[in-house]
Order: C-alpha cells, then sequence, then structure tokens
C-alpha cells in the first residue's frame, strides 16, 4: 500500500498500474472505476448508511470531486470524523476535517458517539456541497462473516 507503484492506494481504489496488471493477470477491469464525480458539484456517498454507536464501527463517507482539489468535511449530529484521507502517497495528515483529493476522492472515517441521525457534508472551492446521512443506533458492532456488503 502506499507508493506509486501500488495497485491498490491504501482504501482500495484501483491505481492505473493496478488495473494494467489486472488485464495481465486476466482480470476483468479494464479501466480505472469512475470516482462517481459529477460536474460542478461534490458527490457524496456513505459506504454504511447505518451504523452503531460502538468504538469499533464506522462509516467511511466518499466525496467524489472532477479535479484534484481540497475538500472539507462538516458534521452535524451524534457523530466525530476520526480521520480524512485520500489514498494519496503525498505526506497529508489524517487529523482535521479537509484533505486534498486524489484522483477525484477524498474520505472522511465518521464514527457515531450517540444515537441518531448524522449528517456529513462535504465542500470544495467553486463546488455545490454535498452531504449523505448515517443512521446510528444504540449497539455493538458486530464483525461480519461469511458474505458482507
Amino acid at each position: 500500500m502506499g507508493g506509486n507503484g501500488a495497485l491498490l492506494d491504501e482504501l482500495g481504489t484501483p491505481r492505473s498500474g493496478g488495473v494494467t496488471w489486472s488485464g495481465l493477470w486476466g482480470g476483468t477491469v479494464k479501466s480505472v472505476p469512475s470516482s462517481g464525480a459529477s460536474a460542478g458539484k461534490v458527490t457524496v456517498t456513505a459506504d454504511h448508511a447505518a451504523i452503531t454507536t460502538d468504538l469499533n464501527d464506522v462509516s467511511f463517507v466518499k466525496a467524489a470531486v472532477s479535479s484534484d482539489t481540497a475538500v472539507t468535511f462538516a458534521i452535524t449530529g451524534p457523530g466525530t470524523i476520526l480521520a480524512v484521507d485520500s489514498g494519496s502517497s503525498q505526506q497529508q495528515t489524517f487529523r482535521g476535517n479537509t484533505r486534498t483529493s486524489t484522483g477525484g476522492l477524498a474520505f472522511a472515517i465518521v464514527q457515531a458517539t450517540g444515537p441518531g441521525t448524522i449528517t456529513v457534508t462535504a465542500s470544495a472551492t467553486g463546488l455545490t456541497a454535498g452531504s449523505a446521512t448515517i443512521t446510528a443506533t444504540d449497539g455493538t458492532w458486530v464483525p461480519c462473516s461469511g458474505t458482507c456488503d
């Protein structure tokens, strides 16, 4: 992980080298997947729309933009941003709420501090902000076994 020669970045997004090797190994991926960005706005999605208040449960909130730029995350409701990332091999801090996107993607790792609705908003200069909603409930996180989404 890390480094420009990696097949995937630290968040699991295929790099161009990974796509090339996939083809050589007989894989089906033929191009770098779309970031999901839309021109003029920040597209925000959460990998889990529901989490528990357990300290081991988090949601990776993805902000997709059309070019690499600083993305700022804000949160309302019973949650906190534990870290920000973009899968960049450049040295950047994971602390705070701003991260320069890499390949049009930046992420906020969100944890619930109580039950309720958490809204994560991502903004970037010159773009319309976007948001994603996560529902937090009291409970204990249970790691998946077998098939997980």
